[in-house]
C-alpha cells in the first residue's frame, strides 16, 4: 500500500532548509566582501606614507591624460563658439544703396547652395566699431562712412568642408553686383587639425599611463602578497578558495585606485580655479566673453572610477599571479 501522505511536508520542509542554507551562504557573502573591503582600508590608513606616495604616483598617471583631454574640450568649445565659421561676407560696390542690397540678398536667397542671408547696415557697422575698437575722435573725424552694404550669407548645410564653402564665394565674387566677398576659416581648420591631433595625443598618453598605473598597482600589492605569503598558505590549507584568497587584495587595489582618481580630480579642479581669473582677464582685453568650463561631475566621477577600475585590474594580475605560483599541497 503507498503512503504519499507525509512526502509533502517532507518536501515543504526540504525546500525551507535550501532556502534557509541559500540566504545563509548569500549573507556570509557579503558579509567577508565587506570584512574584506574593511580591513583594506585598515591596511591603507595604517601605513599613511607609503599609501599616499602610491596614491600620489596614480594620481599623476591618471591626471595628466585627463587634464589634457579637459583641455582639448575647452579649445573644442572655442571652435563651437563660432558655428558662423562657414559665413562668407559679400561686399557690395560703395556706392549701393538699401534697395541695392535688399535686391541682391533676394537673389542669394534663392540659390539652392545658400542657407540663409543677413544684412548688415554700414551704419550699424560703424557703430560697433567704434564701440568695440576704435576711438570715438578717430571716428568722428572720418569725412563719411568708408563702410559698404554686406550681406552675410550662410552656405547651405550640405557645403561642409572649406573647399566647397571657397567655390561658392568665388562664384559669389563673380556676381555683377558683388565688390568682393571674404571667407575665413582656416583657423577653424587649423585648429580642429590641433583637436584631432591632441585628441590622439591623449589617448597614446592615456594608454601608456594606464598600463604605468596597473603595474605600478600590481607591484604593490606584490609585495603585500610576498609579506603574507605564510597567511596565504595556511588559508589555502584550510580549504580557501583563490577567489576567497584574492579579494581583500583586489579591495586594496580599488581603495588605491579610487584615492588616486579622486586626487587626480581634486588637482584639475584646482588647477582650473586657479587658471579662470587670469583667462577671464585676458578674453576680456580682446573683448570676448570666453572662459574656461569646470570640469563636469560626469568627468570627476569617470576620472575616479577609472582609477578604481585600473587599481582593480592590476590587483587582480598581481594577485592571480602571485597565487598561482603558491602550491598549496
Amino acid at each position: 500500500m503507498k503512503r504519499s501522505g507525509p512526502a509533502k511536508p517532507n518536501a515543504k520542509k526540504a525546500k525551507v532548509q535550501r532556502s534557509r542554507s541559500f540566504r545563509g551562504s548569500l549573507s556570509t557573502f557579503f558579509e567577508h566582501h565587506l570584512t574584506s573591503a574593511g580591513s583594506s582600508v585598515q591596511r591603507l590608513f595604517a601605513r599613511p606614507l607609503g599609501s599616499a606616495m602610491t596614491a600620489a604616483v596614480l594620481a599623476v598617471a591618471l591626471g595628466l591624460p585627463a587634464a589634457l583631454y579637459w583641455l582639448i574640450g575647452n579649445l573644442q568649445a572655442v571652435g563651437d563658439r563660432y558655428p558662423d565659421a562657414r559665413q562668407i561676407s559679400v561686399f557690395l560696390p560703395a556706392a549701393s544703396d538699401r534697395a541695392a542690397a535688399e535686391t541682391m540678398a533676394q537673389q542669394l536667397r534663392a540659390r539652392d547652395d545658400v542657407q540663409t542671408v543677413s544684412l548688415l547696415d554700414p551704419e550699424q557697422e560703424l557703430a560697433m566699431l567704434q564701440q568695440r575698437f576704435a576711438e570715438p575722435a578717430l571716428v568722428e573725424a572720418l569725412p563719411e562712412n568708408p563702410l559698404p552694404w554686406t550681406l552675410l550669407v550662410v552656405p547651405a548645410a550640405e557645403l561642409k568642408d572649406t573647399a566647397s564653402v571657397q567655390e561658392l564665394a568665388d562664384a559669389l565674387a563673380e556676381l555683377p553686383a558683388v565688390d568682393s566677398t571674404l571667407l575665413d576659416m582656416q583657423w577653424l581648420d587649423r585648429l580642429n587639425a590641433l583637436l584631432s591631433l591632441g585628441g590622439r595625443a591623449a589617448l597614446v598618453l592615456a594608454v601608456l599611463l594606464s598600463i604605468a598605473a596597473l603595474l605600478i598597482v600590481g607591484n604593490t600589492i606584490g609585495l603585500e602578497l610576498k609579506t603574507r605569503s605564510a597567511e596565504i598558505e595556511i588559508t589555502r590549507l584550510l580549504g580557501a578558495t583563490d577567489s576567497f584568497v584574492r579579494r581583500p587584495f583586489l579591495y586594496l587595489g580599488l581603495s588605491y585606485g579610487l584615492i588616486g582618481g579622486a586626487l587626480a580630480a581634486l588637482v584639475i579642479v584646482l588647477g582650473v580655479g586657479m587658471l579662470v581669473g587670469p583667462v577671464g582677464e585676458l578674453a576680456a582685453s580682446y573683448s570676448s566673453d570666453l572662459n574656461l568650463r569646470w570640469p563636469g561631475i560626469v568627468f570627476i566621477v569617470a576620472l575616479v572610477a577609472g582609477g578604481g577600475a585600473i587599481g582593480w585590474a592590476g590587483a587582480w594580475l598581481a594577485a592571480s599571479r602571485q597565487l598561482g605560483g603558491l602550491d598549496p599541497d
